[in-house]
């Protein structure tokens, strides 16, 4: 089931963050205070959106976004933050990519915007009928 987060869900969404930042290896340290203010913001803000893929009662996956103005055409996109899955609920990747599709169209954004940090995802976001347009450098 994809649902809304909510603040009492942000403790397990750290903990599938830090299991995803280890697995993912980015350049640079795990913040568990600032993914968990992250979390918070976006559980609380209308521009922002939070939510969780649960199975049985437990948070198995999360998703962070914001609608935010293009420079490039004037209109609003829908940008993911964080997509973050627990390796055996891998099948939840594409209802909260969905999810976080509809919430966007629904705040009139006009492009949804994913990001993937390896080919598994880029390869889930491709089958959804996304196309890569780009490359994301990081300092």
């Amino acid at each position: 089931m994809i649902r809304k987060a909510t603040l009492r869900d942000i403790p397990a969404m750290v903990g599938l963050g830090r299991e995803f930042h280890q697995w993912a290896a980015p350049p640079w340290e795990w913040d568990a205070p600032t993914v968990e203010r992250t979390c918070a913001t976006c559980v609380a803000s209308d521009e922002r959106c939070a939510f969780v893929a649960e199975r049985a009662g437990e948070v198995v996956g999360g998703l962070l976004g914001v609608v935010a103005a293009s420079m490039l055409h004037g209109g609003l996109e829908a940008h993911e933050a964080a997509l973050f899955v627990a390796p055996d609920a891998r099948g939840c990747g594409p209802l909260l990519v969905r999810r976080f599709a509809r919430w966007g169209k629904e705040r009139g954004a006009v492009r949804i915007v994913m990001q993937a940090w390896h080919g598994e995802a880029g390869a889930l976001f491709a089958a959804l009928g996304f196309a890569r347009v780009s490359e994301t450098w990081i300092r």
